[in-house]
């Protein structure tokens, strides 16, 4: 796996460069600016593109959206490469921009996920597998879009928890999936959930069964309905 990142902090870059470099990624760039990381990631041969590009939100100029700018432009340029906000901040307006009509693929998580080894390997994992990834206040934070509450409130205690956990790309028992879906008016045959295993747990990712498409795509079929509706 081929990553690239941006942060404006020298001392958060070499620990960011270092963390991911010991998972057996190869850092091919560790940047200051997110126009450098542009550069670089547009650069990349085809034989060896980046694969994960993972950018701070704030940075020079602005030091406010830098990121979520970031990201659109290498979505656009090179739809192939995974994108991976992250930012001190749990802001659902700037996650809602990022992710509204956005393939798998793209991520907004705390600096937190970043720095912890484990939850950035599974994030990376997840990335290249053409998942979205949020964390777990961000979920929260997208849930609470305004516009969503009047529907939201159709959900029992299990539907809510089961939203948050699908959010994030985490093991859903299929029959309660089923029933969120419903509630929430979503078309389509939810029978090829029954089969999904429940290993909520593990947060290893959600199995989606044979006929429920490739990994990911709840998060991304809920964080579409979410952001449609906020």
């Amino acid at each position: 796996m081929r990553v690239a990142l941006a942060d404006d902090s020298p001392h958060l870059r070499a620990g960011l460069r270092a963390l991911v470099s010991s998972l057996g990624a190869e850092v091919v760039a560790a940047l200051g600016r997110g126009s450098d990381l542009v550069d670089v990631v547009t650069a990349a041969p085809a034989a060896a593109p980046v694969d994960v590009a993972l950018v701070d939100m704030r940075m020079p100029p602005t030091h406010t959206d830098e990121g979520l700018r970031t990201a659109r432009r290498i979505r656009a340029l090179r739809p192939a490469t995974a994108v991976l906000v992250f930012t001190a901040d749990d802001e659902a307006p700037y996650a809602a921009e990022l992710l509204r009509g956005a393939p798998g693929g793209t991520g907004y998580v705390l600096k937190s996920t970043i720095t912890d080894r484990e939850r950035l390997r599974s994030a990376l994992d997840r990335l290249v597998a053409g998942d979205v990834v949020v964390d777990a206040e961000v979920a929260r934070q997208v849930v609470t879009l305004p516009g969503a509450a009047p529907v939201l409130t159709r959900l029992d205690d299990r539907q809510r928890a089961a939203l948050l956990l699908a959010l994030q790309g985490r093991d859903v028992n299929g029959t309660i999936l089923a029933g969120l879906r419903t509630a929430l008016g979503l078309a389509g045959d939810t029978s090829a959930y029954a089969d999904i295993d429940t290993d909520a747990g593990t947060g290893t990712g959600l199995r989606t069964g044979p006929r429920a498409g490739t990994d990911g795509f709840i998060a991304r079929e809920l964080i579409s309905w979410l952001l449609a509706h906020g």
